[in-house]
């Protein structure tokens, strides 16, 4: 059997460590377990770690209620469209006489009488846009000083110099003829 001897030194106040000597014996038995002594301060906070993988996607969420449905109602009515559609075709006429009659719109009038200065135009309201082309085929002015039906927006003389053509055009917005 082996015994394990403690070596220690017991000081006496005066001699110096070194030269104390070594006290040599059998340790003696485990003692109690002394009390707990007070918790140290926290310590520093390490570094923050790597992030983490992002997790799975969640599930669609369920739909939302329908929203209100507004008033019923009818907007106002638009303007009207123009009324039929334009000529296909050129009506030419060649006026001889001093007097003319307008026909239906869309006709154009060759005028080869100098002495020419009277015009018929066409009775009751004409379709807007309608128009009339009058030529003047000859080498003199011609001066037309007679309307029949109405004369609003034309002047009055209208003067066609030689060789030129003046065109009546009807417009609604003035109730009017305009002269091109």
């Amino acid at each position: 059997m082996s015994t394990t001897f403690e070596y220690v030194k017991i000081g006496d106040g005066v001699t110096q460590w070194s030269a104390l000597p070594f006290v040599a014996g059998v340790p003696g038995p485990t003692g109690n377990t002394g009390p707990q002594g007070n918790t140290g301060p926290t310590g520093a906070t390490g570094p923050t770690g790597a992030t983490g993988p992002t997790g799975a996607t969640g599930s669609t969420g369920p739909t939302g209620a329908t929203g209100y449905t507004g008033p019923i109602g009818t907007g106002p009515t638009g303007a009207t469209g123009p009324t039929g559609a334009p000529p296909t075709t050129i009506t030419t006429t060649t006026s001889t006489g001093t007097s003319l009659t307008l026909g239906s719109a869309g006709n154009f009038y060759n005028i080869t009488n100098s002495g020419f200065n009277s015009l018929t135009l066409s009775s009751g309201t004409p379709t807007e846009g309608s128009f009339w082309v009058l030529r003047n085929n000859t080498s003199s002015y011609i001066s037309i000083t007679s309307f029949t039906n109405t004369s609003t927006g034309i002047p009055n003389p209208l003067v066609i110099p030689p060789s030129n053509s003046v065109t009546l055009v009807w417009t609604n917005s003035g109730t009017t003829y305009i002269l091109y």
